[in-house]
This record gives structure tokens, sequence and C-alpha cells, in this order.
């Protein structure tokens, strides 16, 4: 399990980084409703880093 203290808000390219995939592949998810929502903050999409980290545990259960 990864942990993290670090509630940071990400941008697109940090939570493509942090998943391994590319921005397209990150809308992709998005616009299917597989990923988690965004928080809009002055019109920019940000992701908790915690949230990000928890979908990516429980999809990684799911392809067990």
């Amino acid at each position: 399990m990864i942990e993290s203290t670090d509630d940071a808000l990400l941008s697109v390219d940090e939570v493509a980084a942090l998943l391994t995939v590319s921005k397209s592949t990150v809308s992709r998810l998005i616009a299917r409703g597989k990923f988690i929502a965004a928080y809009r903050i002055a019109g920019v999409q940000r992701w908790r880093k915690s949230a990000v980290i928890a979908w990516l545990e429980t999809t990684q259960e799911h392809t067990k």
C-alpha cells in the first residue's frame, strides 16, 4: 500500500506522471467517468494527491 501524508493539489501533468500515463489518457478516463472528479480552482482542474493514490490502489486491486 502506498501511503501519503502530502495532500497537495495536483495538476493534470502531475496526475499523468503519478499514474504513468499521458495527459490524453487522463482526459479519456475523465470523459468516460472512470476517474475521480477534479476540483476547479480559478478554472483549472486539480486533484488531491491522496485521492489519486487511493483511486490508483483501488484500480490495481481490481486488475489483480
